[in-house]
């Protein structure tokens, strides 16, 4: 076995694996000068309640669920996603539980009353690359997202080589073809297009506090405004005869008037100086909103199409070569999918977070082990099938799982 590390060293290590920063000497010259025995657990917890831990636990998800702040393709124009990127970081520094971890990105749009973290969440499902180059096809390429998605939910959630069933039958794992396209119409009908470019929809546009107090108050001034710009006084009547008389049958504005008596007074309504106060402070108004709008924060979220896409298996994979029509299902060898559980994304993130499914917590806790000592149990984190590695302590892996599923 290694010798014991020195007081110094542990420091130094634990604050690499949990928040990615070396001790500062004040942190060292404090924990050296503590000789109680709880000094390393004290550490510990100090550690995990600094907001750079959520920072660090978040950078190992960002690469498994495929971050970035472009598109990632052709000219890989800039798009708006980074919310949930700070969703993530602090649903670490929060301690979500995990079940809430999966459930959120894979269907928080789902949930009766959504929150707007469980929204944000669900950018999870919006981070595949994507491209609005010159000639592609549509339908091809939001094919391409789609088996994106497939194949990053079952490799990150349950240590998957999924991807291997999208041509033909997994050669080495029992997941067939027909299974493999019944696991993507959880995903089939989102919505979205193959040619996109930058943030599309469907997004949320989110304020500060303060800035959407401001924002009500300034709609319900320019609602009133043109309310008020809407009215009819006597006084307006009486200069609109007098311009129909005299101004409008002018050569100067005939060519401007429309016809018509209505057409005519929503014409003069517009220039009447009895407005001009009004029409002022409706276009400042106008334009403090539109200020207010520019600030909003932009994120691509998940959701549905409001009619869902017929999906079917693609033979060889190829896009415009559908075969069989199949439901939403996912693979029986791993867990059976009941029968009474609703076939969309809340119903595909209940049956990953169940006790019950033999993956989802061992390869959760694979991918922590790997993340602090540099190596998991399994030794291939992102393929937990017959030709990945065998676990090197199978019984600590069922142990940490156990623990884990009963922690949240």
């Amino acid at each position: 076995p290694a010798p014991r590390a020195s007081a110094a060293r542990l420091l130094r290590r634990i604050s690499f694996d949990l928040t990615g920063l070396p001790p500062t000497i004040p942190e060292l010259d404090r924990f050296l000068a503590d000789s109680s025995p709880e000094a390393y657990e004290r550490a510990v917890d100090r550690l995990m309640a600094s907001p750079a831990y959520g920072e660090r636990m978040a950078l190992e998800w960002l690469d498994v669920a495929r971050y970035g702040d472009t598109d990632g393709l052709f000219e890989d124009h800039p798009r708006s996603i980074y919310p949930w990127r700070d969703w993530l970081v602090s649903a670490f520094n929060e301690n979500l539980p995990y079940r809430d971890f999966i459930s959120w990105q894979l269907a928080g749009d789902l949930y009766p009353n959504a929150s707007l973290d469980q929204k944000i969440a669900t950018g999870f499902l919006r981070n595949n690359p994507t491209s609005n180059e010159g000639g592609i096809l549509d339908e091809d390429y939001r094919i391409k997202y789609l088996v994106d998605r497939v194949n990053t939910t079952s490799t990150a959630f349950l240590g998957l080589t999924m991807e291997c069933a999208q041509c033909h039958d997994h050669k080495f794992d029992p997941m067939s073809q027909r299974e493999y396209y019944q696991f993507g119409g959880f995903f089939n009908s989102l919505t979205g297009a193959g040619n996109t470019k930058g943030a599309t929809a469907p997004t949320l546009r989110m304020l500060e506090p303060d800035q959407e107090q401001q924002l009500a108050l300034v709609t319900a001034a320019l609602a009133a405004s043109e309310a008020a710009l809407n009215e009819t006084p006597r006084g307006m009547l009486d200069d609109f005869e007098k311009w129909l008389t005299t101004v409008a049958p002018t050569a100067a504005e005939r060519d401007k008037i429309p016809n018509g008596r209505e057409k005519q007074l929503v014409h003069f309504r517009g220039i009447w100086p009895g407005f001009a106060d009004l029409r002022e402070r409706r276009d400042q108004l106008a334009k403090e909103k539109a200020s207010i709008d520019a600030l909003a924060v932009v994120t691509m979220i998940a959701g549905d199409e409001t009619n869902p896409r017929s999906n079917h298996i693609l033979m060889r994979g190829d896009y415009d070569k559908p075969g069989d029509m199949v439901e939403p299902a996912a693979p029986i060898s791993i867990m059976p999918y009941p029968d009474q559980w609703p076939k969309n994304r809340l119903g595909l993130a209940r049956w990953i977070v169940s006790p019950d499914n033999p993956l989802t917590a061992r390869v959760a806790v694979n991918r922590y082990w790997q993340m602090i000592f540099g190596s998991g149990i399994v030794a291939t984190s992102e393929d937990f099938g017959t030709q990945g590695e065998r676990p090197s302590h199978a019984a600590l892996l069922d142990h940490l799982a156990d623990d884990f599923i009963r922690s949240g």
